[in-house]
C-alpha cells in the first residue's frame, strides 16, 4: 500500500481506513493468509503513485469490516523492508521485499546517543507541544494525557527499559517526528557547537528548489556583519527543474558567459535585503567533497541546504553525505510540494 506523508515504524501501532476497491482485495487476501502487508510512503516530487524504496512491514492486529465493504483496521509495525521489485499491480500491487538490519555499532556510541535521546525526549515533553495542526493538537492530547498517568521521569524510565536502540529509536520518532517537512537541526557528536553565527555556508546547484534554502538564510539570518557564503559546484549532470540556472562548464575562464551568469547568479541569489556581506564561491569537482572542504575553510559556523525529505538519490545523497562529514551543524529546508 503506497500512502502520501505516512510511515510505518516498527513496533508502533498505524490505524487506517481502508476503501479503494483494489486495497479492500488486498486486505481480503490478507486477513485470509498471513495478516501481513507493507505500507510505504509515496515518493517526494513524483506525479503517479511511486512507493519509497524503504517501507514498513506490518501485521493486522484487529480489523473491522463494515457492510459497504470498507474497513477499519490497525497495523501494527513489524520491520523496515527495502522494495526490490515490483511483481504485478492487478489486481493489487505486490513486491518482493527484503528485510533491513541495522548494522552492528560500537556499543559505547550507542549508549552514549540512547541517553541523548532520552535527554532529548525530557526536555521535549517539558517543552510543551505546539497545536498549530489538527495532528499536532492530537498528539500534544495524546501526551497531556500520558503525562497524567506517568510522570516524566517514568515515561523516561519506560524508554531506559528498552534495550534494542532501533525500538528506542523507531518509537521516539513516530510519536515526536510527526511532520516530516520541517525545517530540521542537525548537529551530530563531534561536531563543533554554534558558539556564534559568523560564517553560514550556503550550496546551490541553481535551480529555484535549492534556492528556498537562501530565501531562509536571508529571512532567519541576514545580518550586518555577518558572512554568508554561496557554494555552487560546477558539475557534468545539470538541474532539469524549470528555472535554474547552472554555471557554464568552463568556469576557469574569464569569458562573455561566464561573467554574465555570475552577475545573473548573483542577483538572484546573493543580494541580501539586510545589509549583510555575501559572496559566491563556485568550484569544479564532487559536490559533497567541495562542499565539507569549503565549509571547513571557511570556518562554517552553519551550512543551510535545501532537500526533498527523503534520503535517497541524487541530491540527497549529498545531503546525506554531508551529514556525516560536516565540521559544523547542518540545517535542513524543505522543499515546498517535495517533502
Amino acid at each position: 500500500m503506497t500512502l502520501p506523508g505516512v510511515t510505518l515504524f516498527p513496533q508502533t501501532p498505524l490505524p487506517l481506513h481502508i476503501f479503494e476497491p483494489r486495497y479492500r482485495r488486498m486486505l481480503a487476501a490478507v486477513l485470509r493468509s498471513h495478516r501481513m502487508f507493507v505500507v510505504a510512503m509515496q515518493k517526494p516530487g513524483c506525479a503517479s503513485e511511486t512507493p519509497a524504496a524503504v517501507a514498513g512491514l506490518g501485521f493486522v492486529r484487529v480489523c473491522v469490516t463494515h457492510a459497504d465493504g470498507t474497513s477499519h483496521l490497525v497495523l501494527q509495525g513489524h520491520a523496515r523492508v527495502e522494495l526490490t521489485e515490483l511483481v504485478r499491480q492487478e489486481p493489487f500491487p505486490v513486491s518482493r521485499i527484503r528485510r533491513l538490519r541495522a548494522p552492528a555499532c560500537d556499543s559505547v556510541t550507542i549508549d552514549a546517543l540512547m541517553a541523548k535521546v532520552r535527554d532529548l525526549v525530557t526536555e521535549r515533553i517539558q517543552l510543551g507541544f505546539s497545536s498549530s495542526t489538527a495532528g499536532a493538537r492530537k498528539l500534544a492530547a495524546k501526551i497531556k494525557q500520558a503525562q497524567a498517568l506517568l510522570t516524566v521521569p517514568e515515561i523516561i524510565g519506560c524508554l531506559e527499559k528498552l534495550n534494542n536502540p532501533d525500538q528506542v529509536a523507531d518509537l521516539v520518532s513516530s510519536a515526536l517526528l510527526t511532520r516530516a517537512a520541517q525545517t530540521l537541526f542537525v548537529m551530530r557528536p563531534g561536531m563543533k557547537p554554534i558558539t556564534s553565527l559568523r560564517h553560514i555556508v550556503v550550496p546551490l546547484e541553481g535551480s529555484p528548489s535549492s534556492s528556498e534554502a537562501m530565501r531562509l538564510t536571508d529571512e532567519v539570518f541576514c545580518r550586518p556583519g555577518r558572512e554568508i557564503v554561496v557554494v555552487h559546484v560546477s558539475t557534468a549532470d545539470t538541474p532539469d527543474e524549470p528555472g535554474s540556472l547552472p554555471a557554464p562548464r568552463m568556469v576557469d575562464q574569464e569569458q562573455y558567459e561566464w561573467s554574465s551568469w555570475h552577475e545573473e547568479f548573483t542577483m538572484r541569489f546573493a543580494t541580501c535585503p539586510e545589509g549583510g556581506k555575501h559572496r559566491t564561491v563556485v568550484r569544479v569537482g564532487d559536490p559533497l567533497k567541495v562542499i565539507i572542504n569549503e565549509s571547513k575553510r571557511l570556518s562554517a559556523d552553519l551550512i543551510v541546504m535545501a532537500w526533498g525529505g527523503v534520503f535517497t538519490k541524487g541530491h540527497s545523497a549529498v545531503v546525506r553525505g554531508i551529514l556525516e562529514d560536516a565540521p559544523c551543524p547542518l540545517l535542513l529546508v524543505p522543499v515546498p510540494g517535495h517533502a
